[in-house]
């Protein structure tokens, strides 16, 4: 119920903000008028979703890039490189954030802390712009001969990978570590005890079974912390990805098109904002998907009838919100 109601907060807050940029241009319509920062009128705004729209079912595109190339190819490629880092930090966060977590668990004891719940404390409050700069110094000055840096090699997504993993990682530590200590307190747990159990069987075999239902629902939450770090590394490494795109596209000395039979200005890249936005849009989803049917492998009540219905849920509220999405971003760029 926990997570339903969840998700349910993170689609009104996307509505609430779209609702409050839109209330804002309605009730303040004199903003000033600049060529840095120029709101759409409510008619232009109209004639671009039209625009838009008859684009893509005329031609079965959203246009070309600035150097005339079609927006879909150069999305694929920007997006497939960063779809490796994705995947592999994933990954790399999901089983070593559960290591740490039980690792944390564990030591108990006060000296052992400093290396257990206090280390993960700890790099959990330092600004990951600062951890990210950190890594990267030692990896200049003590690992020169490998070209870390870039998308030309096969392994150029390796770096970005780790960096990408460090801040879902420490999040899975705490949210394992949190799980653990309550189910460490149930009737079960003491009866394995009684048993005569060692304590590793105990926490695998008993206590971090029953918690991988807590777990794995915090998995969405963690693709938000993947997808979140995804542009300052790929920025940092000069790893061309989609993020990197993305925030090249954006820039406001791009070129600028009229719209054709319209006086409307917009970014000539339009299409390729919209296809990245929409793209991690759809990771995002499919990380809650893939979590449902891990929750429907793991728990004996999470029955195949609920996955349905979750499910369905899902895809109802997705669609709604990329038609938001895309609809925000038309107005904005």
């Amino acid at each position: 119920m926990g997570n339903v109601e969840a998700r349910v907060r993170d689609v009104c807050t996307v509505l609430f903000v779209i609702a409050v940029v839109f209330g804002i241009r309605l009730f303040l319509p004199d903003v000033p008028d600049t060529a840095e920062n120029k709101l759409k009128s409510w008619n232009e705004y109209k004639q671009v979703i039209q625009h838009t729209v008859s684009e893509a079912w005329k031609n079965h595109s959203l246009g070309t890039t600035k150097n005339g190339e079609p927006i879909e190819s150069v999305a694929v490629e920007h997006f497939s490189r960063s779809l490796k880092i994705v995947i592999t930090s994933f990954i790399l966060a999901l089983t070593l954030g559960i290591r740490k977590g039980i690792f944390d668990f564990r030591k108990r004891k006060p000296y052992q802390k400093l290396v257990g719940e206090g280390l993960t404390s700890f790099l959990s409050a330092l600004p990951d712009f600062f951890v990210i700069l950190c890594l990267q110094w030692i990896i200049l000055f003590y690992m020169p001969f490998i070209s870390w840096f870039g998308h030309e090699e096969w392994y150029s997504f390796l770096l970005p990978s780790a960096l990408v993993a460090l801040y879902p990682l420490l999040y899975l530590a705490k949210v394992t570590t949190s799980a653990l200590n309550e189910e460490s307190d149930q009737v079960f747990v003491a009866v394995a005890r009684s048993k005569g159990l060692i304590e590793k069987i105990v926490t695998y075999k008993h206590i971090l079974r029953n918690s991988m239902i807590q777990i794995i629902s915090h998995l969405p939450s963690m693709m938000v912390y993947v997808l979140s770090n995804l542009l300052i590394v790929e920025w940092l490494t000069e790893y061309k990805g989609a993020a990197y795109r993305l925030f090249k596209t954006v820039d406001k000395k791009n070129v600028m098109t009229k719209l054709s039979g319209a006086d409307v200005e917009r970014n000539i890249e339009t299409g390729m904002i919209l296809e990245i936005a929409l793209g991690f849009m759809m990771l995002y989803f499919i990380t809650i998907l893939v979590s449902k049917f891990l929750l429907r492998i793991v728990s004996p009540f999470y029955t195949t009838t609920m996955l349905v219905k979750d499910v369905t849920r899902q895809m109802i509220i997705i669609i709604p919100a990329m038609a938001g999405v895309s609809l925000f971003l038309l107005y904005i760029i």
